[in-house]
């Protein structure tokens, strides 16, 4: 997926908020306990009149929609165990994980597959 580089400012790996996420063992309890998610991508508008965290926003690979960060933050923050979803197509927007996470979930995968059988939905 292509971005405007003067409209936009692109955040992905491997930006240490990025790798921080990944190699953080206490984000396990933001992933597992929490549900919180943090995009792969997201796009910051480089127009200064706005409120920093106002011009951000998150794309979905699926339907090129852009979507307001602030559509999951907030009170909309927590409970996302089986990720982001696009509120336009229903597709799954793809979120960095976190190292520790995805060995737990190996260990455990016979529960996370029931559990994302049931409420993926």
């Amino acid at each position: 997926m292509q971005f405007d580089k003067n409209k936009f400012k692109v955040l992905k790996l491997p930006l240490p908020i990025f790798l921080l996420w990944i190699l953080n063992p206490a984000m396990v309890i933001a992933e597992i306990v929490m549900g919180i998610r943090l995009p792969e991508v997201i796009l910051v508008d480089k127009d200064k009149t706005k409120p920093l965290n106002e011009p951000q926003f998150i794309p979905c690979p699926e339907c090129n929609n852009l979507h307001d960060v602030r559509l999951w933050t907030h009170t909309n923050g927590f409970g996302h165990w089986l990720g982001l979803v696009c509120p336009s197509c229903g597709g799954i927007i793809p979120c960095v994980r976190n190292a520790l996470t995805i060995a737990i979930q190996v260990f455990t995968f016979p529960i996370w597959y029931l559990l994302r059988m049931l409420f993926a939905k």
